[in-house]
């Protein structure tokens, strides 16, 4: 599930990797990535539909701006940890390698 209409959101959001996977508002001079908030609605929606398992995929985009969240299935067997299916990344690589972006994160 892309997020739709993604170039179109509404200014993004700071958000900043903090310990336990947990995201808070970026702080001044700390690592942060800038994230549509369609694109933040896009991860909540394949949270709540891979739940109770573990979430993932990847944040598309260049440089810290995710323009887009691509999903994918979690291969890990427990419920609280995540392995990305790699023919789904390296399509995924690929893909966006080919439009000119990058993978910003992986989670």
């Amino acid at each position: 599930m892309r997020a739709a209409g993604a170039a179109s959101c509404p200014l993004p959001v700071r958000v900043r990797r903090a310990v336990g996977g947990a995201e808070e508002p970026a702080m001044s001079g700390r690592r942060y990535c800038e994230i549509p908030r369609c694109v933040l609605r896009a991860i909540a929606v394949h949270a709540r539909i891979a739940a109770p398992r573990e979430c993932c995929g990847l944040l598309i985009g260049v440089g810290r701006s995710v323009r887009d969240a691509v999903p994918s299935v979690n291969l890990a067997e427990g419920p609280t940890r995540y392995l990305l299916d790699p023919q789904t990344h390296l399509a995924i690589r690929r893909q966006a390698r080919a439009a000119g972006d990058d993978i910003v994160e992986i989670g």
